[in-house]
């Protein structure tokens, strides 16, 4: 059985549940232009002001996490999740591509809500 928060500070620990938490609200802010963006960055808050110390930093990462989100709310922390562990590792790595953070989560935003809706969805018969 594998342990996500094995190894993880209480620091960290405690972002996570604040980012799970948060993940609650997921569908409080949609709209027609971004669907749920800045509901997936009121998620992400704790995750950017946990990793990066600087305004500039900070912003560019809010005006990643404010771009297009639709996800089925049951899956959407496995995606938060896997950002959060992407800007923690661009946080780290100064090499490391940005943009892959974007092209994650939306190569996997209908995949992961096709199977959300096949779970979760309502049924129209």
């Amino acid at each position: 059985m594998i342990r996500i928060k094995e190894g993880l500070s209480k620091e960290d620990k405690k972002m996570l549940n604040k980012v799970f938490l948060r993940s609650f609200t997921i569908f409080a802010s949609w709209n027609q232009v971004r669907a749920s963006g800045l509901s997936f960055e009121y998620a992400m808050l704790p995750v950017i002001n946990r990793y990066y110390k600087t305004k500039e930093e900070r912003t560019e990462a809010m005006k990643r996490s404010v771009d297009y989100f639709n996800i089925n709310s049951a899956l959407s922390t496995f995606l938060l999740g896997i950002t959060a562990s992407m800007e923690k590792e661009n946080s780290e790595n100064d090499d490391f591509d940005t943009y892959s953070i974007n092209a994650v989560k939306a190569s996997l935003m209908g995949p992961l809500s096709g199977i959300g809706d096949s779970f979760f969805g309502e049924r129209l018969e």
